[in-house]
């Protein structure tokens, strides 16, 4: 009997012995998420750039505890000065480059999470490195509030007109074409939009795989009597998934999505009235 106890004490020795050895943190990353900040207005204006408001979408996810579930949360970190765009577009496909060979490397996920105008520097970055032998290919792409959507926005307002006009400037500053067919690859792209902010719209008739999510509901009922620059600022802030913000609806849907992306479990933390967020028909 004592000849048969040993070897078997001695094996859960061993096996106790190299668990000790070896990274003990029971919680594997699945994935990483980087996160990619809108152009700051006071940085564009100042030769001084504020610093802050920088990486308020990390703050955001941060807030959601995601780390906690075994994501990586990493922020783009840009001077936010729109007049240096290509020179953050650039960093920003060496950053996606190295995080997508970690990626590859240690099989996790690749989430990329922009608002504003981060979701142009993550578009052309992601669309430039979409084609050759080793694309950058994101599980999943959400763009919040995105200016390039104000070019198939129905019914566009001269304001619209004006952004859309900036943000084909800037296309062509870049030798890019939007109807190339040259566009960021993405296993899920999920594009948040609101009728009330003149800084977003539609994307699905870039490509019909993006899942358009307009913003509409109970606390903003916007008529085009009142969808003015009031309008654009309570939408476009409420985009930035603020953990101050009382009406988290978005918010865990936001969570939801990256959640499932990166292949973990999600139980909501509120009842979602999911009236308050439409898919659109577009």
């Amino acid at each position: 009997m004592l000849k048969k106890i040993l070897p078997l004490s001695f094996t859960l020795i061993t096996l106790l012995f190299t668990y000790s050895c070896t990274d003990t943190d029971p919680l594997q990353k699945t994935a990483i998420v980087i996160t990619v900040d809108g152009l700051s207005f006071a940085n564009t204006i100042s030769s001084q750039p504020f610093l802050n408001d920088n990486n308020y979408l990390k703050t955001a996810l941060d807030g959601m505890q995601l780390s906690s579930k075994g994501l990586e949360i990493v922020s783009f970190n840009w001077d936010r000065n729109v007049s240096n765009s290509d020179i953050g577009i650039q960093s920003l496909i060496n950053k996606l480059r190295e995080y997508y060979n970690r990626a590859i490397n240690e099989n996790k996920k690749l989430i990329i999470v922009s608002h504003s105008w981060g979701t142009f520097l993550s578009f052309m970055a992601l669309a430039s490195e979409s084609q050759g032998t080793n694309p950058i290919k994101c599980d999943l792409f959400i763009t919040l509030s995105s200016p390039i959507g104000t070019a198939y926005s129905s019914h566009r307002s001269k304001t619209e007109d004006i952004i859309n006009s900036y943000v084909n400037s800037w296309f062509t500053k870049l030798n890019y074409n939007i109807t190339s067919g040259i566009l960021p690859k993405a296993k899920k792209w999920i594009n948040v939009w609101a009728w009330g902010d003149y800084i977003s719209g539609p994307l699905k008739e870039i490509n019909p795989a993006i899942q358009d999510i307009q913003v509409e509901g109970d606390l903003y009922k916007i008529s085009p009597v009142t969808r003015d620059i009031i309008t654009t600022y309570v939408f476009h802030r409420y985009t930035q998934l603020l953990p101050e913000s009382k009406d988290r609806l978005l918010i865990e849907r936001i969570k939801e999505e990256i959640s499932t992306a990166a292949d973990n479990s999600y139980t909501p933390t509120a009842p979602l009235n999911l009236s308050f967020i439409k898919d659109t028909k577009r």
